[in-house]
């Protein structure tokens, strides 16, 4: 299974504030929400395919737009999936 979450793809909206203007526990200015969004669509993956089925996650290192995620903000959720 691979899991798209760059390139402006739907995890990667929810990870960049540029594009992330929700204000519920998936938004806003603290990154660990904007990130909720992809870690619990890993951890659902992997709960439904269990723990030695191959998994990938894209995942963009540079967004390429103002106010794109962090280098500090990509290494973050890398670590968290």
């Amino acid at each position: 299974v691979e899991i798209m979450g760059s390139e402006g793809y739907l995890i990667n909206q929810f990870l960049a504030k540029r594009t992330n203007h929700r204000t519920d526990a998936y938004g806003g200015p603290d990154f660990r929400n904007r990130m909720k969004f992809a870690v619990d669509i890993v951890r659902g993956t992997r709960q439904a395919v269990g723990p030695d089925f191959i998994l990938i996650f894209r995942l963009s290192m540079l967004d390429l737009v103002d106010d794109g995620s962090s280098w500090d903000e990509v290494l973050h959720v890398a670590q968290a999936i």
